[in-house]
């Protein structure tokens, strides 16, 4: 999906209404579930700085994955969270699972100790019981029902449920004139929300919407609706 950027009004925050639950989508790349007191983010790939450099990339893996966990804890202080839920992919591969990135992800669980951390395991999560353990990381099933919502990797529909998910990494392309930058992206639809890559070292995966449906980018610390008919 491309747009002009002229389409997008400024909005400091996004709050939805999804099932008689509220959920603010922050800026942070991440889902509040207020009701729940739980933070919702998806496709972290930990390690893939790592594995690339495991293949030859000249990558200053340490700072990218400090930077992540950077993230995660803004998106923690930024609402009141009890519970950080992990909608799959939290790893990117087993060789990037290293030593190094299994004792900093276990220094910063250290310091979140009183948090509860689930996982739906995405396909990226291979070999993802050892590292579960060390995070002390709560494994659940493919397709985690709570109340009216599933929780999945895959953005599939579920008869009677609202289902919150990832994998697609959504993004949009915005245009000024001849210049074009690609934004990460909430994409909410009537049965089904996407969430953005947590990763900022992912690519995305263009939106393509339908009526009802609804698009969030991020850019500049803000969470803007696309005000266009896409």
């Amino acid at each position: 999906m491309t747009v002009s950027s002229a389409q997008l009004p400024v909005t400091k925050t996004a709050t939805i209404a999804v099932r008689g639950h509220t959920f603010s989508l922050l800026h942070h790349r991440a889902a509040y579930w207020q009701e729940a007191r739980t933070l919702l983010v998806a496709d972290l790939h930990l390690g893939k700085a790592d594995a690339l450099r495991g293949l030859g990339a000249a990558l200053p893996a340490a700072a990218i994955l400090d930077s992540q966990l950077r993230q995660l804890d803004a998106a923690i202080a930024a609402a009141d969270v009890a519970r950080v839920l992990i909608l799959g992919d939290l790893l990117h591969a087993p060789i990037g699972t290293t030593p190094d990135v299994i004792d900093r992800v276990a220094a910063w669980r250290q310091r979140h100790a009183s948090l509860c951390v689930s996982l739906v395991p995405g396909n990226h999560d291979r070999c993802i019981t050892d590292a579960a353990h060390a995070w002390r990381i709560d494994l659940l099933e493919a397709t985690h029902r709570e109340g009216p919502f599933v929780f999945s990797h895959y953005p599939d529909l579920v008869e009677g449920a609202f289902v919150w998910a990832g994998h697609l990494h959504p993004a949009v392309s915005l245009r000024a004139g001849a210049d074009r930058l690609k934004l990460p992206c909430f994409h909410v639809g009537p049965d089904v929300a996407v969430l953005p890559a947590f990763s900022r070292f992912t690519a995305g995966g263009p939106v393509r919407c339908s009526a009802g449906e609804r698009v969030f980018v991020i850019a500049d610390a803000h969470v803007r609706e696309l005000a266009a008919k896409l």
